[in-house]
C-alpha cells in the first residue's frame, strides 16, 4: 500500500475521496497526518484535530473485501484498530458500531471510524487521540506513537482477515459493554441490531 504523509491538512478523508473520484489516487493508498484542521465525523459531525494525534484515511479495492457485509465496514475496521491497540498494550473498549473508548471510570471516546463505499473501492477514515486530549474527548493512556499504530494497523488491514474471523471479537465486546452504553437489542451476524422487530444498520 502506498502511504502518503501530509504535515497539515483540513481533512484526510475528503482529500482522499476527492483524489479517488478525480483519478489522482488509486487504491490501495493511505494518507495520514498528525494535524487536521477540519476533520469530519459520522452523521456529518466534526472530529476536532490537535497537533500530534493520528488522522488517517485509506482506500482499498472493494473486490478484495467482498466478504464484508457492506453496512458493517465500520465495525470491521474499528475492530481491526481495536485489536492493533490491544496488541500494543492499550486497554480500550468498542462501542457499537464505530467508536473506541477508554474503559470506565473514564469512559471517554478516543477515536472513531468513518467509511465510504464506492462501486470500485472502500474509503476508511480514522481519527484517534493518540497523544493529546481534545476536550471533551480524552486521549489514549499512556500515549501511543502514530507511526507504530499506522504500521501495525495497516498491516492487519492488508492481511484482510475474513469477516467471520473478526466478527466474534466484536460480538464479545458488544455483549460485555452493551450495558455501559445502554444499547438494547440483539446483535445480528451482519453487525446490525434488532430490537422489537426493527433492525438498525451499523453503517456510518
Amino acid at each position: 500500500m502506498k502511504i502518503l504523509y501530509l504535515p497539515q491538512i483540513d481533512s484526510t478523508h475528503l482529500y482522499l475521496i476527492e483524489g479517488l473520484k478525480k483519478g489522482i489516487f488509486k487504491p490501495p493508498i493511505a494518507i495520514w497526518s498528525d494535524y487536521q484542521t477540519a476533520g469530519i465525523g459520522s452523521k456529518g459531525g466534526r472530529w476536532e484535530g490537535k497537533r500530534g494525534n493520528l488522522f488517517l484515511s485509506f482506500a482499498l479495492p472493494r473486490l478484495s473485501y467482498s466478504h464484508l457485509p457492506p453496512t458493517s465496514l465500520s465495525i470491521y475496521f474499528g475492530t481491526l484498530l481495536w485489536l492493533t491497540l490491544r496488541e500494543m498494550g492499550r486497554n480500550l473498549i468498542l462501542k457499537w458500531p464505530n467508536d473506541l473508548y477508554l474503559p470506565p471510570p473514564t469512559l471517554g471516546k478516543v477515536g472513531g471510524i468513518l467509511t465510504t463505499l464506492h462501486r470500485n473501492w472502500i474509503g476508511v477514515g480514522v481519527g484517534l487521540n493518540t497523544t493529546h486530549p481534545v476536550p471533551p474527548f480524552p486521549a489514549i493512556t499512556p500515549p501511543v506513537e502514530n507511526r507504530e499504530v499506522l504500521k501495525l494497523f495497516l498491516q492487519r488491514v492488508e492481511e484482510a482477515p475474513r469477516w467471520e474471523k473478526i466478527f466474534p471479537y466484536f460480538a464479545r465486546e458488544f455483549e460485555k459493554n452493551r450495558k455501559i452504553f445502554g444499547i438494547e437489542g440483539k446483535l445480528l451476524p451482519n453487525g446490525a441490531v434488532e430490537k422489537d422487530g426493527k433492525i438498525v444498520e451499523p453503517n456510518r
